[in-house]
């Protein structure tokens, strides 16, 4: 089983980096639309952690991973 994730890096008011998982993203998923989603994650101020709210992009990247499940049974 493949299975594909969108992942986002922030930083927080500190410099700490923070990322961000979505699974299962829609196949046709742009730059610009990873930007903007980002930039509206920002703008929200709905985000923080212990350190303060989200403040800067860092990077974002598609992550696909390969699942071989062992049967044990």
């Amino acid at each position: 089983m493949t299975k594909t994730r969108i992942k986002m890096q922030f930083k927080d008011e500190t410099g700490s980096t923070r990322i961000i998982t979505i699974d299962r993203p829609r196949e046709d998923i742009t730059d610009t639309d990873v930007k903007s989603a980002m930039e509206e994650i920002l703008a929200s101020k709905a985000l923080s952690t212990k350190n303060g709210l989200l403040v800067e992009k860092v990077k974002a990247f598609k992550e696909t991973v390969e699942q071989t499940d062992y049967q044990i049974a």
